[in-house]
């Protein structure tokens, strides 16, 4: 059934891979046909391959990923947003949410710990968007009472 509704919508494709029950009409729908036989042979030098996929990766890691976090508290009656970096890690954007957040939020010996996605982010070394933070996202923070010495 697909192959008969793609040869009939895309009547190029159906040069390459034609269907019993698919009359061709000549008709291109706006798209030149080519036969296999008269596709042009390219040479090695003319393709042009992207950059390797390291090299990408690369690139990517160290480019700045600006983005817009949205936190809340856990009875989500305070919420305010952060502007950070994707490259940052977890214990950075959890500074930046202490350092961001409005007064009476929580008291300045008190230890946050910050959830997405109903998993709490932990102290790795992996950058923010590796952990699937993206823009926009939305962060519970948890608020705890610093342990009292014993």
């Amino acid at each position: 059934e697909a192959h008969r509704l793609t040869a009939e919508k895309f009547p190029a494709l159906a040069v390459l891979a034609p269907h019993p029950e698919v009359r061709n009409s000549g008709a291109t729908g706006g798209y030149a046909q080519t036969k296999p036989s008269e596709a042009t042979q390219i040479k090695a030098e003319e393709v042009k391959t992207p950059a390797s996929s390291e090299s990408l990766q690369a690139s990517a890691s160290t480019e700045a990923k600006s983005m817009t976090v949205h936190v809340r508290n856990v009875k989500g009656d305070v919420s305010f947003t952060v502007a950070c970096d994707g490259t940052w890690t977890a214990k950075q954007l959890r500074e930046k949410v202490m350092a961001s957040a409005p007064t009476g939020f929580a008291s300045p010996d008190s230890v946050c710990v910050l959830a997405l996605k109903g998993k709490f982010l932990g102290e790795g070394p992996e950058p923010l968007s590796q952990l699937g933070l993206t823009d926009g996202a939305q962060v519970i923070a948890v608020i705890k009472s610093a342990a009292k010495p014993a």
